[in-house]
């Protein structure tokens, strides 16, 4: 759910992309090493402080609820 919520993911279309490859691949390296099947939730724990660095650097359209 958290990769979808227009709130915890970036505003800018790039910075998605990328902040959810490194969600996949920091998910990936965490099954990797420790095989448990909560990797992606870890990943989202540890890479959603990134969000305000993408929407700073990245500044793109907020997403508003009609």
């Amino acid at each position: 759910f958290m990769i979808t919520d227009p709130m915890a993911t970036p505003f800018s279309r790039r910075a998605r992309i990328i902040w959810s490859t490194l969600v996949a691949i920091v998910a990936w390296a965490l099954s990797v090493q420790y095989l448990q099947p909560t990797t992606p939730l870890w990943a989202l724990f540890f890479l959603s402080p990134l969000v305000p660095f993408f929407d700073r650097f990245m500044p793109g359209k907020k997403f508003r609820w009609q």
